[in-house]
């Protein structure tokens, strides 16, 4: 009985996982409206493959969720980084930031996932 519940999954830990798959079915719905758009070397190609890319490695940190493998939390803190700096640095960094952005879903989606992730109980569930 001890071993269950030392391997039971830690509320935080379940609650970031929520919101990575939430994340990342957003990131599927986003890549099929993309798919209706001309890209070629645009913007929007730059989008989609930006995308892509995020919405792969999300499926693939929470797939691979229950090895409890720490490389696992290190991908999945580098991806919430990228996938939040992507939302709030590029305003900041050409002056059109305001305040209200920061009630973005992309922004906030990854920061609770972000701050849930650096919790000493979502860090005791990868402990192999």
């Amino acid at each position: 009985m001890t071993d269950q519940l030392a391997s039971r999954m830690p509320v935080v830990a379940h609650a970031s996982r929520i919101v990575m798959a939430i994340q990342a079915v957003v990131g599927l719905l986003g890549l099929l409206f993309m798919l209706g758009v001309p890209s070629g070397l645009t913007i929007v190609g730059i989008v989609f493959a930006v995308t892509l890319l995020l919405t792969a490695v999300l499926l693939f940190v929470v797939v691979r969720w229950h090895s409890r493998r720490r490389a696992v939390l290190i991908l999945a803190i580098i991806v919430e980084t990228v996938a939040l700096g992507l939302q709030v640095l590029p305003p900041v960094l050409l002056g059109y930031f305001i305040l209200g952005d920061l009630l973005n879903p992309h922004v906030i989606l990854p920061a609770t996932a972000l701050a849930l992730l650096c919790t000493p109980g979502a860090r005791s569930w990868f402990d192999r």
